[in-house]
């Protein structure tokens, strides 16, 4: 038992043996601190603490010479609780009952809230825990909840809120489940995971996962993780195929945790955070939703998960200091969904895939059902540990909030637009609908069924919405434009409608037509139908020649290397590249993944060397430029006929007829060419796809 007075003494009433190891510290008490003196009160059983008690008694009163009342503060929420049967016999027993006998000069008061203020605010070495822990719940909802649920809604799994719960659960008393190096002991969960879906939400802090079907519609996750009795809190709602105006609620709860974010400045009294969130929806014009409010906004957060002192809810008065850690959870509650938004969903899942072999692999995933339709209600949850600084608010659970990051789709929409186009060039009808697409669906990906993890985690900054959404608007425009230019060009030169479209390349129409000859780990041109065929993982690719964009020899080391770049989105293609592969570049480029450069090493300095010719069935060698002027001669070749293609046949500037120019006669003469390695277990490759263009 402690007790402390206003003039800096400090009493301690305890065994024997906890009486000797602060021996030391009496009479050593820091000159300038705030602690005078430390006096020790060794607990006697023989008489119950009598003794020792008046003793405290009279040092809580100041000597106890003017028999005045004194005011003796205790932590009521302990004071005389419901667990008395667990205080017979102790320190605190005894004194509780000195202090309801001597009532008549001494007046009891609440405390609790006073340490609260003292406990709020952090010192570097609690920040740095509370730091970490943060960081343990944001892994755990990223590398844990995220895949899990991913796969549940991919594998259309039936899977209970609670049994969800106790798998995430499990992960935050081990996160090497996660491959996470943090010792058991140091770690644990504030409390039971909330998980819920289907229509039923509850944003209490005392609400349970129950053994409901995880639906997928609109899930809501909320964790908490423990380091070194230290706690954090972080919540976050997953959208599965959401309307417009559940993504239009959820833009403006985002909105409205940003600013709640600004509020929370030094100085600021606490309620200026509900305040902040009512005005933000008054200045919106969403008054409707300042109902489905919740009471408070969050809580203080540290040794203790919630701090009902540290309340941010409209009449808390204390102010923001440097130093002070909070879990801000903005939500909207009792959300009606609009029947009209409903029709609008498609009830069925589409599967489509469209290939164009040389960069591009087209996704999508096949879940059987939507369940967002079944609800009539719904609500939206926000939650994350914030710590107060000089310059603000900093955000320590850093899992991204935005559309784009906890968006999830599963079904594709197969409805025209109503408006009539009154251009008739596909391509830019195509560029058209998928700018209004992601207008209508601004997921800022491919229109698949992977989560948007981009969190990979980096920070999302603020605006990222908004940016994301204006530069698929820029995309759409400037393939538009160059459609056009390409259009008008064709016309100029005399071609027919057809010959402005985008063709499709097709080297093989299957498997089964691919050389008899292809083996694995090998390098090979195939002539006659105007190919290269790369080897990825064993398998052989083919890609058409007009999609290579050049041939690079690095200078070799103790290996050689032959870089193949292809055209790609995002970058300039050059006035060398083929018209029709430009066109499908800008046609695919808002929403496919581009194959920029594959690299081929071989440690046998002869294996890039060796060329086979298998028309005359045999081997000869060649230098690295010979192989290299194998792919660049065809290249050159192909753009070569379609220049003259696009001519018509007619004469060129100059007056004289079109020619293909030719190359070597080995080349010419043969129908394929391939490399390989001597020994194929030495042999390595290595492709680097880049982020260009549309999503990643």
């Amino acid at each position: 038992m402690l007790l402390l007075t206003n003039d800096g003494q400090c009493v301690i009433l305890a065994a024997k043996k906890k009486c000797d190891f602060l021996e030391p510290a009496v009479g050593k008490a820091p000159k300038d601190g705030s602690i005078t003196s430390l006096k020790l009160l060794v607990r006697l059983k023989s008489d119950d603490n009598t003794e020792n008690l008046e003793e405290l008694l009279k040092i809580a009163k100041g000597g106890g010479s003017n028999g005045g009342n004194v005011k003796i503060g205790v932590i009521q929420k302990e004071f005389q609780s419901s667990d008395g049967a667990n205080k017979e016999g102790s320190i605190i027993s005894g004194w509780e009952k000195k202090l309801i006998d001597n009532s008549s000069n001494t007046e009891i008061v609440d405390v609790a809230g006073g340490i609260s203020i003292v406990m709020a605010v952090k010192d570097k070495e609690e920040l740095d825990l509370l730091k970490k822990s943060s960081v343990l719940s944001n892994k755990v909802l990223k590398h844990g909840f995220v895949p899990r649920i991913e796969d549940v809604i991919d594998n259309s799994s039936k899977v209970t809120h609670e049994k969800l719960a106790s798998e995430i659960e499990e992960i935050l008393g081990d996160p090497s489940k996660i491959k996470l190096n943090v010792p058991k002991e140091a770690v644990d969960s504030c409390y039971f995971p909330i998980i819920q879906s289907g229509g039923d939400y509850d944003f209490k802090v005392s609400a349970q996962s129950n053994d409901d079907i995880v639906k997928f519609d609109i899930i809501t996750v909320s964790l908490g993780a423990r380091y070194q009795m230290y706690c954090s809190n972080v919540v976050r709602t997953f959208l599965v195929d959401a309307p417009k105006p559940v993504i239009k609620n959820y833009d403006t709860l985002l909105g409205m945790h940003e600013a709640c974010l600004k509020a929370m400045v030094p100085g600021n009294p606490l309620k200026y955070v509900y305040a902040t969130a009512v005005k933000y929806l008054t200045d919106d014009g969403k008054e409707s939703l300042i109902s489905a409010l919740p009471k408070t906004l969050g809580f203080g957060v540290g040794i203790d998960f919630r701090d009902n002192h540290l309340l941010l809810n409209k009449k808390n008065t204390l102010v923001f200091r440097p130093g002070m850690v909070f879990s801000l959870a903005v939500s909207f509650a009792g959300l009606k969904l609009p029947e009209s938004a409903k029709s609008s969903l498609n009830s069925k899942s589409a599967v489509s895939s469209n290939v164009l072999v040389c960069f591009l692999v087209y996704l999508f995933l096949t879940p059987n059902f939507t369940q967002i339709k079944d609800l009539s209600e719904y609500g939206l949850m926000l939650a994350d540990t914030v710590a107060i600084t000089d310059k603000g608010a900093d955000v320590m659970t850093k899992f991204g909030k935005a559309v784009t990051d906890i968006s999830y789709s599963i079904n594709e929409d197969d409805d025209e637009d109503d408006e009539e186009e009154s251009d008739d060039d596909d391509d830019r009808k195509l560029a058209k609908k998928i700018a209004r697409e992601e207008e209508d669906n601004p997921s800022g990906g491919r229109r698949s069924g992977r989560l948007a993890a981009n969190a990979s985690s980096t920070e999302v900054s603020e605006g990222v919405v908004e940016r994301e959404r204006k530069q698929i608007e820029l995309m759409a425009r400037r393939n538009e434009d160059r459609l056009r230019e390409l259009a008008r060009g064709s016309k100029r030169k005399g071609g027919d409608s057809k010959s402005r479209k985008a063709e499709e390349l097709e080297t093989y129409k299957d498997t089964k037509s691919l050389p008899d000859n292809v083996l694995p780990n090998q390098v090979k041109v195939d002539m006659a139908n105007q190919c290269v065929i790369l080897p990825i993982c064993g398998n052989p690719v083919p890609f058409h020649i007009s999609t290579i964009k050049n041939v690079v020899l690095p200078d070799p080391d103790s290996a050689s290397y032959l870089r193949i770049n292809f055209y790609t989105a995002g970058m300039a293609v050059g006035k060398d590249c083929p018209e029709n592969t430009a066109k499908l570049v800008l046609k695919y480029a808002p929403y496919a993944t581009f194959i920029r450069e594959m690299t081929f090493r071989s440690l046998d300095s002869h294996s890039l060397t060796t060329v086979r010719l298998s028309e005359f069935n045999c081997y000869a060698l060649f230098t690295h430029c010979a192989y290299r002027n194998v792919l660049i001669g065809i290249s050159t070749n192909l753009r070569v006929e379609e220049a003259c293609k696009n001519e018509g046949g007619a004469r060129s500037r100059r007056g004289k007829p079109c020619k293909t120019r030719r190359i070597s006669p080995h080349q010419k003469r043969a129908s394929s060419a391939s490399c390989r390695p001597y020994d194929a277990s030495r042999f390595c490759w290595s492709q680097n796809a880049r982020k260009s263009g549309g999503t990643y």
